[in-house]
């Protein structure tokens, strides 16, 4: 049987093709949260919309997936799961079955989507009609009739972030600028500021050239994470040492950084 594993060992060969048709076999026979929020990172890309979506299957099958709400928050999305996002995998499934049933297939094109449409209609209200009885519109567990806003997540430059931060009159020293022909994916501008003691501290700017860059970047977040404050917005990321913490200069940093990203 193939697993989540054979997958990421194919893709480390860069086999993208044979990946996608191992991963395509194990959302059909054996789908998790894992396997839909790998669908998603490698769709993002191509597809914003089908990303969402498969991030929202993850979700239906572990609502407390971490990975995949931390993804759908850096999309802009809500991570909670509302009656539209059933109503659609609902749609999905009875179209799938209905339409490789005897009865369906001798009817006319028009005839199976009326069919279809209104047994997908039905599933709605009365999906819709069970949650009204089980959830009060009162208190935590209200569920909205309309599906959440989303927000448009404006990707940043890498040249025009580090060229403000440059001029933004805070003291750097030793500033280096790493190009996404070296580190592919990113762009980062890495620097020393002055600590409490006037020791030098690092501190570094990583823009991404895309969201899905930077959550495949993941595991080097995590590195950062001991010794290290992090700050991230969109496909850009602030870090600094935490020896910094609590100086006037953490102070312009944030701020600068905020005025960057729009925080």
């Amino acid at each position: 049987m193939i697993t989540l594993h054979d997958v990421h060992t194919t893709l480390e060969r860069h086999d993208y093709r044979l990946a996608s048709q191992q991963l395509q076999q194990i959302l059909h026979t054996n789908p998790s949260a894992d396997a839909w929020f790998l669908a998603a990172q490698l769709t993002l890309d191509r597809d914003h919309e089908r990303a969402v979506r498969h991030l929202k299957r993850a979700l239906l099958l572990d609502p407390h997936h971490g990975e995949t709400r931390t993804m759908l928050g850096q999309l802009g999305v809500d991570p909670d799961i509302t009656v539209a996002d059933i109503a659609d995998e609902m749609a999905d499934v009875v179209s799938e079955h209905t339409n490789n049933t005897p009865l369906l297939r001798r009817l006319s094109a028009r005839q199976r989507l009326y069919a279809v449409g209104g047994l997908v209609v039905l599933l709605i209200v009365v999906i819709t009609s069970g949650l009204t009885l089980l959830f009060p519109r009162t208190g935590p567990a209200y569920i909205p009739e309309a599906a959440p806003e989303v927000v448009t997540t404006r990707l940043m430059n890498a040249e025009n972030v580090f060229a403000q931060f440059n001029g933004s009159g805070i003291q750097m020293f030793a500033i280096e600028q790493i190009n996404h022909l070296q580190t592919p994916g990113k762009d980062t501008l890495k620097f020393s500021l002055s600590g409490a003691d006037g020791q030098l501290l690092p501190a570094q700017v990583v823009v991404y050239k895309s969201i899905s860059d930077f959550i495949r970047d993941s595991d080097a977040h995590q590195a950062f994470a001991s010794t290290s404050e992090i700050v991230a917005r969109s496909n850009a990321m602030l870090v600094y040492d935490k020896g910094l913490q609590g100086l006037a200069v953490e102070d312009q940093l944030l701020r600068q950084f905020q005025v960057i990203t729009g925080v």
